[in-house]
Formats: C-alpha cells, sequence, structure tokens
C-alpha cells in the first residue's frame, strides 16, 4: 500500500553515508559568516522542515534568536532588521524561493545564502547576479526525492550539523552506521519496531503530537507531511504549550485523539508526569530520544519520516505517490506575487540604508539623506579624477578567495584605467602577498604606475618591488605571547612583523570583544597602538602610518585639480578603512560612514564587496587620464566578478 514511499525510506541509510562523506568546504564559509547574527532560514513544501530545523540548530549553537519563514513570510521581514538569510530548496527551481532570495540579496540585511542539492539551477544563475551571496551544496545521486523530500532532508540536517560541528570545533561524531545512529538516539528503540508502537495512536481520527524542544522540527514535518499527503489530521505542541488551553481538546474528543510522544532524555520527568494525567482512554505512542542534542533532532525527524509510513498504512494512503489534483498545480505555480520597487528607488533607498538604516522609518530623516544622496551623485559626476587608490580585501580580492588569483574581471578593469592614464594605488593591511597577487593579475609593463601601500601604509612603494623590509620580528614578543593567552584571543592566529600585529578571529569571536580583549592587554604592557578592523581579523598598528598616506603618494603623480578615488569596504570605525574613505571622494562597497558628505556606497541595490567595486569602475568615464564617476540611480548593475 505505501510501497512508493517505503522506497523512500529504505534508501535512508545510504543518504545518512553520502551525507557525512559529502564535502562540506563550500557550505563552512555560509556558517562562519552567519554564526553571530540571527538567521531567518527560508523554504516552502519539504524544505520548510529543513528550514525549521536549521534555525533550530542555529539558535541552539549560536543563542542567536531565529526562526524558520516561508518565502512569503520572508518577502514581508523587516529590510531595516541585521540577520543572515538562508533558503533551502532540494532543486534550486522553486519560484517562490527564487523570488525570496533576490529580495533578501537586495535588502542586504546581512549574509544571504542557499542551500541546493542540484547543480546549475535558477538559484545558481540569482547567486552570479548578486554575487556576494553564496549557493552552496551540490548533487549527489543518493539525495534524489519522491514526492515528499525525504532523502534531501535527512542529507541537509546532517549536513548542516556536520558544518556547525566544524565552525564551533564541536567533538560529536555521527556514528558511521545509519541503524547505530538511530538506536543509540532513540534510547534503544529500533526502527523496525515504531510501527507497533504508533499504530493504535495513529489509528485514532486526531492525531496530538507532543513533543521536547530538539523535536520541533520534526513536529512540523510531521504536520507538513500529514496534510500534503492527506494522511490525517494532526496537531502539534510541545509539553508545556499543550497545558495552556490545547488539553481541553482531548477532554471534549478523547475518543477521537491518539497521542504520539516526542520525549528528549533533558523532558522526561515533564513528560512522564504529562502523559500521566491523560485520560486512560486515550492510547499514547511515546518515542524517547537520546545523546546530543543535535542527534535527537535528526533522530526524530527520520522517527516522523516512518510514523509518516505508518499512517498512510492505516488510511490507504501512499505518502511517496499521493497524486496531484489539477489545482493544486495551477495554485502552485501561482508564485509569491511581489511586488518590487522601481529601479532607482530602490537603489536610492538601499544607499541611504547603508548609511543610516533607521531613516527608513523617519520620512524627515530619509529626506536629509536622500537630499545628500542626490547631491553626492552629483559631486562625483562633475569630478576630475586622475588617480583611483583602492583597499585589497573586500574590494579587490573577494573575502571568500582571499588567497585565490585575483579575478580576471579586476585584472582587465585595472589594466584599462591604467591603458588611459589613470595612476593607481592599493592600500592594504598585507604584506608581500597581496603584490605578489597584483603582478600576477597585470602586466609587468604596468607595475611602476602602481603604487602599493603595505601593512596599512607602513611601507609604501612601487609594484615592481618584491622586498619585504617589515617582515622581521615584532619588538615586544612579550606582547605577541600575551595577546595570544588572553581567554578570548586564545583560538586566534596571531601574527606580526616590525609594523604591526594581526590577528585573524575565528567566526564565532566578534570584532568588538577582540578589541576590547586587544586593548586590555596593550594596556597591562602600557602600550597604545592603533587599532582597525575587518570582518574576522584586527590589525594592531605601532607606527603613524595610515592608508591615506597611499592617497598622498598617488596624488603627487596628478595635474592640479585632479582628485583621487579612493575605494574600500570597511568605512566605520573600527573598520580598516575608516580613515581611507573619510573623504568627499571615498566610496564604499559595502559598510558606509554616517556623514553626510563622505563614504558612500551607491553601487546598486544587492551589488557588494569585489562587484561593487567594478560597477564603481564601469562608470568612470575617462579621457586623457582624467574622469567623472557617471553614477546613475536607475542602473541594475549587471557586472559579474568572474
Amino acid at each position: 500500500m505505501t510501497k512508493y514511499y517505503q522506497r523512500e525510506l529504505a534508501n535512508l541509510s545510504d543518504v545518512y553515508s553520502a551525507a557525512l562523506r559529502f564535502d562540506i568546504s563550500d557550505i563552512t564559509p555560509v556558517i562562519e559568516t552567519s554564526i553571530q547574527l540571527p538567521l531567518v532560514a527560508v523554504g516552502s513544501g519539504g524544505s520548510f522542515s529543513t528550514a525549521s530545523f536549521a534555525a533550530d540548530l542555529h539558535q541552539r549553537r549560536t543563542g542567536q534568536v531565529s526562526h524558520a519563514a516561508t518565502p512569503f513570510e520572508s518577502i514581508s521581514c523587516d529590510e531595516k532588521q541585521n540577520r543572515a538569510t538562508i533558503c533551502f530548496s532540494a532543486s534550486g527551481r522553486n519560484r517562490d524561493i527564487g523570488v525570496a532570495f533576490k529580495l533578501a540579496a537586495q535588502q542586504e540585511a546581512g549574509p544571504v545564502s542557499a542551500l541546493v542539492l542540484s547543480d546549475n539551477t535558477p538559484l545558481h544563475h540569482l547567486q552570479r547576479r548578486y554575487a556576494y551571496t553564496d549557493v552552496v551544496g551540490g548533487k549527489d545521486p543518493t539525495f534524489r526525492d519522491g514526492f515528499l523530500a525525504v532523502a534531501t532532508l535527512l542529507a541537509s540536517s546532517i549536513l548542516l550539523t556536520r558544518t556547525y560541528n566544524e565552525v564551533l570545533g564541536s567533538r560529536e561524531v555521527f556514528p558511521a552506521d545509519f541503524d547505530a545512529f538511530m538506536e543509540s538516539s532513540l534510547a534503544g528503540l529500533r526502527l523496525a519496531d515504531l510501527s507497533a508502537r504508533c499504530e493504535a495512536a495513529l489509528a485514532r481520527d486526531v492525531t496530538s503530537l507532543l513533543f521536547s524542544p530538539n523535536a520541533r522540527s520534526a513536529a512540523v514535518d510531521l504536520e507538513s507531511r500529514f496534510v500534503e499527503a492527506a494522511l490525517g489530521s494532526l496537531h502539534i505542541a510541545d509539553f508545556r504549550n499543550f497545558g495552556h488551553g490545547r488539553h481541553h481538546w482531548m477532554a471534549k474528543r478523547a475518543s477521537e485523539t491518539g497521542v504520539l510522544a516526542f520525549v528528549s532524555d533533558s523532558d522526561r520527568k515533564l513528560a512522564d508526569r504529562t502523559l500521566d494525567l491523560l485520560p486512560d482512554d486515550v492510547p499514547v505512542a511515546r518515542v524517547d530520544l537520546d545523546g546530543p542534542s543535535d542527534f535527537q533532532s535528526i533522530a526524530a525527524l527520520v522517527a516522523g519520516l516512518h510514523v509518516s509510513e505508518v499512517a498512510g498504512r492505516l488510511s490507504g494512503i501512499d505518502p511517496g505517490k499521493p497524486g496531484v489534483p489539477s489545482f493544486g498545480r495551477k495554485l502552485y505555480g501561482l508564485g509569491p506575487g511581489a511586488r518590487g520597487l522601481k529601479t532607482s528607488e530602490a537603489n536610492k533607498r538601499a544607499a541611504i540604508k547603508r548609511k543610516a538604516p533607521d531613516a527608513l522609518r523617519d520620512d524627515a530623516q530619509f529626506d536629509v539623506w536622500a537630499a545628500a544622496y542626490h547631491r553626492t551623485i552629483e559631486r562625483f559626476d562633475k569630478a576630475k579624477f586622475g588617480g583611483v587608490v583602492f583597499d585589497y580585501d573586500g574590494t579587490i580580492c573577494d573575502n571568500r578567495a582571499r588567497f585565490d588569483p585575483l579575478p580576471s574581471s579586476v585584472g582587465k578593469a585595472l589594466a584599462g584605467l591604467l591603458d588611459h592614464g589613470v595612476k593607481l594605488g592599493v592600500a592594504t593591511g598585507r604584506g608581500a602577498s597581496a603584490g605578489e597577487a597584483l603582478r600576477q593579475c597585470l602586466p609587468q609593463h604596468f607595475w611602476n604606475d602602481v603604487t602599493i601601500g603595505y601593512y596599512n601604509g607602513a611601507k609604501i612603494t612601487p609594484l615592481s618591488d618584491d622586498e619585504d623590509d617589515l617582515l622581521g620580528p615584532f619588538e615586544a614578543p612579550e606582547l605577541v605571547e600575551a595577546l595570544h593567552a588572553h581567554p578570548v584571543l586564545t583560538r586566534a592566529e596571531v601574527r606580526s612583523n616590525a609594523a604591526q600585529i594581526s590577528i585573524r578571529l575565528p567566526a564565532y569571536i566578534g570584532v568588538a570583544s577582540a578589541i576590547s580583549a586587544v586593548d586590555t592587554v596593550l594596556a597591562a604592557h602600557g602600550m597604545t597602538a592603533k587599532i582597525s578592523a575587518s570582518s574576522h581579523s584586527i590589525d594592531v598598528q605601532f607606527t603613524a602610518a595610515s592608508k591615506s598616506d597611499v592617497v598622498d603618494s598617488v596624488a603627487a603623480f596628478l595635474p592640479p585639480g585632479a582628485q583621487v578615488l579612493r575605494i574600500g569596504d570597511k568605512g566605520v570605525w573600527p573598520g580598516n578603512d575608516a580613515d581611507l574613505l573619510a573623504s568627499p571622494f571615498g566610496l564604499s562597497v559595502d559598510e558606509a560612514s554616517r556623514h553626510l558628505d563622505y563614504c558612500w556606497a551607491l553601487a546598486p541595490a544587492g551589488v557588494k564587496g569585489v562587484q561593487a567595486t567594478l560597477y564603481y569602475l564601469s562608470k568612470l568615464d575617462v579621457c586623457d587620464g582624467l574622469g567623472g564617476l557617471r553614477v546613475m540611480p536607475g542602473d541594475r548593475g549587471d557586472i559579474y566578478a568572474t
């Protein structure tokens, strides 16, 4: 009676093994960028269960309040809220998910990504349009679903758990064998015995599912399966919410109702007392969960998949092939009906939000920023730029590929400016590695026309100079040791040279906490220094050098009246480009300062990072070594950073 669905369940052991082998290296950076933010996990249909699992996992592991949302719900999310967004779609072809992904990208509330278990999907094409976003995952023949998402639900939950373990340094290890994993997580209960335990409760007209918080996503998934395959009527409540009024259903309809209980080991006493109080004529099927919380959540999902098979046999419906009515296909094809803003209005709102998110809710404040926005566009249009100085990481080098060669599109854009006589400079916190990457990117005959400032301007030299005379040891090694010994910084990578100390942070350590720790250590050693930060690193400088010194060096080659355009990504203190971009001719590709006339981010909505840099350069109209920046509010920004 349920042969199609039984085939899917029989495949779970293979799915489990494949998910343990699957390469998660591209998923890890996505979680790293999301770890310190609330998460909105977006999914529809079967993928909403995955989204529920992801939201619970994120909140449990990071302490950040998170929630699952359908695409329709996510479209209405407050665009001011700082958050991470992860969309889930097995095929990557769900139209509603595509709209949610696109709008999240344009809102720029935080990192935006999608986990897709397919290749070359519409979501992958959208990612190329909004290059700061990520679409990760990939195809595996084992992760193939029937009507209801079975394989992808188990695979995604394992991949996510493995990734959080990797990012947070957890020692939890999945058993190599699927049956061993399930028996250890279900307190010794075998899946083969689950059917007999559940039949009496599921035979009733209504099933009341009571659950511990670790099994919340399993409850959400079961409710979805019961409705989508028409298996029966099921309502869900955690053990305490059940005690706040929901028990009245059982008081009136005990003869129609059976109870299914998913009980975590931490809630057994509460579950015992709750279930003991139920009417004697209500059949109860109890599933106890053991082991690490994340494993309990996955095991509860798998148990729920098997409960659905029992419900299918009792109702005479195969959950793997329940049939789809013609009106259902039409409903699916309606789409979310989201109405986007006019491009020029969306771009203006994006630019103002980057400067002052609160302005989107305050009409008077918005009008002031809007006037400054148009004034800034006009100022750049009228200026004559003879030189451009770039930050490196996050500006011409994607932070996700910081050890890879620079994109060919960057090399082509820089060479084009040099061909037209524009003088270039690069101001970076790095040392020789940045110069080496630039030399690989640019023809040799341009090297003497590019000025590079290493270690935040401590050494300023032509790109042709490949010597690093600041590579020697820092003069106070005891300070370096003290920084590394501080409990906040113990797992950070601390490197030093004669000019500065650089500290690269694990994803879960906030920049503010790290700066406070550095400041404490400096004070204890009676030392002062300039501290600046990027997304996950801190530079502690002991010289008076500044990235702005590179601007002065480039300006010395320019004719009178020519300006230097400055482009960086971290324009808000303690960002390491705050000084560089504190100018009427400073542009950000990410974080913009609160100054009305300095450090705007004028790229179109959803265009950030290297893609925004390429957008700016495409708008430089250069003739005889001088040019204005012709930004148009209605630009779509179809620039691809390849």
